[in-house]
């Protein structure tokens, strides 16, 4: 019997494969502040973030398995350049802004199958992802999604300013996920994981119920097929009918 569905963020739930959308956006809301408010050096430090950003999130997109290294490399180089001292009410007047686009963008061929059984079966729902958590929060508000519970990295304040984004989830996601089934006391019999991507592949392994994303690479679903028994629904349907009868199981 199903009892717990445990989702991935970026390209499962959300089509943008690294927070480039979120990160993306609010870099340039920076480099528009920066302007405004006349501070030279600033805008042109910017400037360049975007370009070593861009180049390193190619090398990201080429070198899969290298990929949580060059993210920690970004995350640095923004938190240098251009989060750190940002408002807080800067951030959730963008979070805010971005949540309202991102609503729309939803892959609601998994989402609207999973809501449906947390709100008749009581299935729990969480998400684990190294995506922004306050953006993935008030994204799925938007939209109308309630889940029990984000796992995701998050912004550090210190006097109403920002000191770094924190990166709490990323190589690290089935010890994140075996802590997050023993609060809920699921076991891992009892649970669905859905994802797409090398990062999510301990976790594949580690639950009864491996499920790929829609937007699963072709080489990418292959292995986990192959490899951990993963489940790759062709439509929403059979991803439905795959929930149901998870739900009658014995």
């Amino acid at each position: 019997m199903l009892k717990a569905i445990i989702c991935d963020w970026n390209r499962t739930l959300f089509p943008d494969e690294y927070e480039e959308g979120f990160f993306g956006g609010l870099c340039t809301r920076a480099f528009v502040r920066s302007l405004v408010q006349v501070q030279v050096r600033r805008t042109f430090r910017l400037m360049g973030l975007a370009q070593k950003c861009y180049r390193l999130l190619q090398r990201a997109r080429r070198d899969r398995a290298r990929t949580p290294a060059y993210i920690a490399v970004v995350t640095a180089l923004m938190n240098r350049y251009a989060l750190k001292g940002l408002p807080a009410t800067f951030i959730a007047h963008y979070v805010e802004s971005y949540a309202r686009r991102s609503a729309r963008r939803l892959d609601r061929r998994l989402l609207d199958p999973i809501a449906e059984v947390r709100r008749r079966h009581g299935v729990r729902v969480g998400i684990l992802s190294s995506g922004c958590q306050s953006g993935i929060r008030r994204t799925l508000e938007l939209a109308g999604h309630e889940v029990d519970f984000i796992l995701a990295n998050e912004f550090v304040y210190s006097g109403g300013l920002v000191d770094h984004f924190r990166i709490t989830v990323m190589r690290n996601k089935l010890p994140l996920l075996e802590r997050a089934l023993a609060e809920l006391d699921v076991p891992p019999e009892q649970t669905m994981y859905v994802g797409d991507s090398l990062q999510d592949e301990q976790c594949f392994r580690h639950v009864a119920h491996p499920v790929l994303s829609f937007w699963t690479r072709p080489e990418e679903r292959e292995r986990f097929r192959d490899d951990c028994g993963a489940f790759c629904p062709p439509t929403q349907d059979d991803f439905r009918r795959y929930l149901d009868s998870l739900l009658t199981a014995g």
